[in-house]
This record gives C-alpha cells, sequence and structure tokens, in this order.
C-alpha cells in the first residue's frame, strides 16, 4: 500500500509538475496576447487620431475650396462686366470717331461758303466802289 501511495504521490507530483508547466505556459501566452492587445489599441489610438487629422484638414480645405470657388465667381462675373464696359467705350469711342468726322466736314463745308462769302463780299464791294466812284465822277 505505501508502494502505491508513492506512486500516487509521483503521479501527483508529476501532474503538479505539467500544471505548473501549462501554467507558465499559459501565463505567457496571456502575457503576449495583453501586449498585442495594447499595441493593437495603440494602432488603433494611432488611427483614430491621424483620422480625425485628415477630417480636419478636409474640412479646412473644403471651406478653402469654397472661399476660392466663391472668389474666381465673383472675379469672373468682374471680368464679365469689364469685357461689357471694353465693349461699350469701344462703341462710343466710335461713335465719337463718327461724329468728329461729320463735323469736320461741317466745319470744311462752312469754311468753304465763308471763303466763297467772302469773295462775293469782295466782288459786291468792289463793284459798289466802282459804282460810287462813277457816281462822284459825274
Amino acid at each position: 500500500m505505501e508502494r502505491l501511495m508513492i506512486a500516487k504521490e509521483e503521479e501527483l507530483n508529476s501532474t503538479i509538475h505539467e500544471l505548473q508547466t501549462l501554467y507558465f505556459v499559459l501565463q505567457e501566452k496571456l502575457t503576449k496576447e495583453e501586449a498585442e492587445k495594447l499595441a493593437a489599441i495603440e494602432s488603433l489610438t494611432t488611427e483614430k487620431n491621424a483620422r480625425m487629422t485628415v477630417e480636419r484638414s478636409l474640412a479646412s480645405l473644403t471651406e478653402y475650396l469654397e472661399k476660392a470657388l466663391k472668389e474666381n465667381s465673383s472675379l469672373n462675373q468682374k471680368v464679365i462686366s469689364l469685357n461689357d464696359m471694353y465693349k461699350r467705350l469701344q462703341e462710343y469711342n466710335g461713335r465719337l470717331q463718327q461724329y468728329k468726322s461729320k463735323l469736320q466736314i461741317e466745319r470744311n463745308h462752312t469754311s468753304e461758303t465763308l471763303n466763297k462769302f467772302e469773295r462775293e463780299k469782295a466782288a459786291v464791294t468792289t463793284r459798289k466802289c466802282g459804282y460810287d466812284h462813277a457816281e462822284l465822277s459825274k
């Protein structure tokens, strides 16, 4: 019976040793899994922070783009307005040139009429002086 007890004790010691070995193996696996879990959480936190940074940057860039598009639209309207004004000024300038040409033609015509009138006046004056001399001589 003592042998049986010794055998049972050795069997229990062997089982205890196996369980202790299994405990240390499981303890190492648990430590490794906890480290992996912490690394995963840290990676997730880093990724979340990066995503938030990207979203803020995207919002900022979207706002900047909207402002740029509004400014572009405003500038395009100004260009259209300036082109329209330039066109109207060109038309006005053309009408002024036509009016200037008309005035020059009228001035030339008036000058010719005035010269003609002066020549006729001189001729009339010369004739009148001739008549006045003739009547005074009589």
